[in-house]
C-alpha cells in the first residue's frame, strides 16, 4: 500500500509539473486552448487468441492512465496495466526432459494477476471543420486558425511507450508495448514413451522414461497496448469536459477506452 502511494504522489508531483509546463507554452496574448491540462483514463479488453477445439488461449487487461495534453496538442502521461493470460489445450508442444525433443501433451495454466507501468504519448490535431477562409497568399488558411477551436474537430491519437533494448522510451509498434514481457506457467500432463529421455535426468524431474508426470513450463507472452491504434474524435457538450471513447467488439474480442479532462475551461 505504502509503494502504490508513493507511485501515486510521484505521478501527482510529475503531472502537476507537465500541466504548468503546458499552459507556459501558450502565449499570454491569447488564452490556451480548450485542450490544455490533464487527463485521466482507463481501458478493458479481453481476446480469444486461440479458440479451437483442442486449444483455447485467451487474454485480458484492465488499466488506468493519466496525462497533459499541451498547447500544440502534444501529450505525455503513464499509467499501469494489469495483465492476466490463460490457456488450456489437448496437445502442445512440450519439452521431453532430458531427451531434447518434444511430445504432444495436455496443458493447462494462468499468468494470474500482472502489473506493468507504461509510459504515454500521442497528439490532439485539430481540424477545420468548415473550409477556411480565403485570405492569404494563394488563399492558404489565415494564419490565426486555431484560436477558434469551436469550428474545428479534434482527434486524439495515444500510445503507450516502453522501453527499448537500450533501455530509451519506444513507442507501441503493431498493438504491442516494447520491452514489456512477462511468462504465464503452465502444466502439462506429459506421458513419456517408453525407452525415450530415459536415465538420470529424466528421472530427477519424476518422469522416467514411459511415465506419466507433471511438468512447469513458462510461455513468455508481449504486453499489448491498451489503445491498439484508434483515434477517436474528441466530444464535448455544453459546460462538460472535454472526452474520448473507444468502444470496438466483435465475436472473439472486446476493446474499451476512453479519456475524460479534468475540468471543464
Amino acid at each position: 500500500m505504502n509503494l502504490c502511494r508513493r507511485h501515486l504522489s510521484l505521478a501527482g508531483a510529475v503531472l502537476a509539473a507537465l500541466v504548468a509546463q503546458a499552459a507556459a507554452q501558450t502565449p499570454a496574448s491569447r488564452p490556451p486552448p480548450p485542450w490544455v491540462g490533464m487527463w485521466s483514463g482507463r481501458s478493458i479488453s479481453s481476446q480469444k487468441l486461440l479458440d479451437d477445439p483442442v486449444r483455447k488461449l485467451s487474454r485480458s487487461s484492465d488499466g488506468d492512465f493519466w496525462f497533459v495534453i499541451d498547447a500544440n496538442g502534444q501529450v505525455k502521461g503513464e499509467g499501469f496495466v494489469t495483465y492476466s493470460a490463460d490457456l488450456k489445450a489437448m496437445k502442445w508442444k512440450v519439452p521431453i526432459p532430458g531427451a531434447g525433443g518434444t511430445i504432444d501433451a495436455e496443458v493447462g495454466g494462468s499468468s494470474g494477476k500482472i502489473i506493468k507501468r507504461i509510459g504515454i504519448a500521442g497528439t490532439l490535431k485539430d481540424t477545420p471543420a468548415r473550409p477556411p477562409d480565403r485570405r492569404g497568399p494563394g488563399g492558404t488558411r489565415a494564419s490565426t486558425h486555431g484560436e477558434n477551436h469551436e469550428v474545428c474537430e479534434l482527434e486524439l491519437s495515444l500510445q503507450a511507450m516502453g522501453t527499448n533494448e537500450e533501455g530509451q522510451p519506444a513507442a507501441e509498434v503493431e498493438g504491442t508495448i516494447p520491452g514489456i514481457t512477462f511468462d504465464f506457467k503452465i502444466e502439462a500432463q506429459v506421458n513419456v514413451p517408453a525407452g525415450v529421455g530415459g536415465g538420470a535426468a529424466t528421472a530427477a524431474r519424476g518422469l522416467p522414461g514411459g511415465g506419466l508426470g507433471m511438468q512447469v513450463i513458462s510461455v513468455p507472452a508481449n504486453g499489448w497496448s491498451p489503445f491498439q491504434s484508434f483515434t477517436p474524435k474528441v466530444e464535448r457538450g455544453p459546460g462538460e469536459p472535454m472526452r474520448v471513447m473507444v468502444e470496438d467488439k466483435g465475436e472473439k474480442h472486446y476493446i474499451l477506452w476512453y479519456a475524460v479532462q479534468q475540468g471543464v475551461r
